[in-house]
């Protein structure tokens, strides 16, 4: 008999990621956008065939049970598996077995061979030293009798394997090829509007938002230059000539209020026109129309030949505000939402990875002097 189980996914993006695994699956991506979800969608795909062997590892046992009530049982016909909640083992009437553990216990995963293995919460449960014991002494050996395909699902939550595994999706490696990177930000969830994305966002601290929105690696990538210390160097003592042929292009980075410094650039081509501008104190309630204020005097106390051309503004969550504003002050604006898709989208998956490769590109021809 044929049974064919109801999958639901968010968007057609979740389903080509969980539908064509290559043999490591890294998904790093932001709150709510659907990652278990996602994966348990995948399970549900996979579950029926005969005499497989899976495991789902996730960070509480107390995480399980509610896991499975709410994705599993209400979609599974009650005559093609047996459940034991108290080992928290799913059997399937054609031989396949989900077997679910937690990080909390990592020494009762041990014995078995697996095809597929999904570790939810990925961020957390492979942190620290815990993580690639975790990894290294008991999910690492269960992966190799059937080859199996293996899903780091989760959130980033400071350093660790996670991140280890990230950079190895992105790797150009022919030693990492088996391995992918997968990343998504909250706003990519369609079933939740921006505009509730963008409240919290306002609400949240700024390193809280690239990690759980933009699902950013924060603490030792703190640290970490886009590019050498020698090309930072040279760009701060090079002096270019201005060149008269490109157009004067200004960047806003808004301030969320209070001590949150906002910053203004102003370029032409490869050189800084003037050290780059910071300004704080602005209202968390009438920030955006000070802002704006502030860049409006900007622009009228500049010489025509040195007005610019273009104002970009990061225009994601606060931004949004700022640049609002600011197009009915009537300045030449264009938002720069870093979250979509790249220009080159052949080389760089979203906006911002490729804007942070390309000021490092700029940087090595480029003038900050006196920056």
């Amino acid at each position: 008999m044929s049974v064919d189980l109801e999958i639901t996914w968010a968007s057609d993006d979740q389903r080509e990621i969980f539908s064509n695994p290559v043999r490591y699956n890294v998904i790093r991506c932001g709150r709510r956008w659907g990652k278990t979800k996602g994966a348990f969608q995948r399970l549900k795909q996979i579950c029926l065939i005969p005499n497989r062997q899976y495991l789902w590892v996730d960070t509480t046992q107390a995480n399980i049970e509610k896991y499975f009530n709410e994705h599993l049982h209400p979609d599974l016909p009650k005559e093609l598996y047996h459940w034991n909640k108290q080992q928290k083992i799913l059997k399937f009437n054609g031989g396949s077995v989900v077997h679910f553990g937690s990080a909390e216990r990592p020494e009762n995963l041990e014995g078995f061979g697996y095809h597929e293995i999904f570790l939810n919460e990925a961020g957390i449960i492979l942190k620290g030293e815990s993580g690639a014991r975790l990894w290294n002494n008991t999910i690492r050996p269960m992966t190799i009798e059937h080859e199996a395909i293996v899903w780091f699902v989760g959130t980033p939550k400071g350093v660790g394997m996670f991140k280890e595994f990230s950079e190895r999706g992105r790797s150009e490696k022919k030693e990492y090829s088996g391995w992918r990177d997968i990343h998504r930000t909250t706003y990519d969830n369609p079933l939740i509007h921006d505009s509730e994305i963008d409240a919290l966002v306002r609400e949240t601290h700024q390193q809280a938002v690239r990690q759980e929105i933009f699902a950013d690696f924060l603490e030792a990538d703190e640290g970490t230059p886009i590019c050498s210390y020698s090309i930072t160097w040279e760009a701060l003592h090079r002096s270019n000539e201005d060149n008269e042929a490109y157009l004067i292009i200004w960047g806003v980075d808004p301030s969320q209020g209070g001590d949150d410094e906002a910053g203004l650039c102003k370029r032409r081509g490869n050189r800084l026109l003037e050290p780059t501008k910071g300004r704080s104190g602005f209202s968390t309630t009438e920030g955006s129309s000070q802002g704006a204020d502030w860049i409006l005097r900007e622009y009228q106390e500049t010489d025509d030949d040195l007005k610019p051309d273009k104002i970009m503004v990061d225009s994601i969550g606060w931004g949004a505000g700022w640049y609002d504003a600011m197009r009915r002050k009537g300045l030449p604006v264009q938002p720069v939402n870093v979250a979509q898709m790249a220009h080159e989208k052949e080389k760089y998956f979203q906006k911002r990875d490729e804007l942070w490769f390309k000021t490092a590109k700029w940087l090595e021809t480029g003038d900050i002097h006196g920056d």
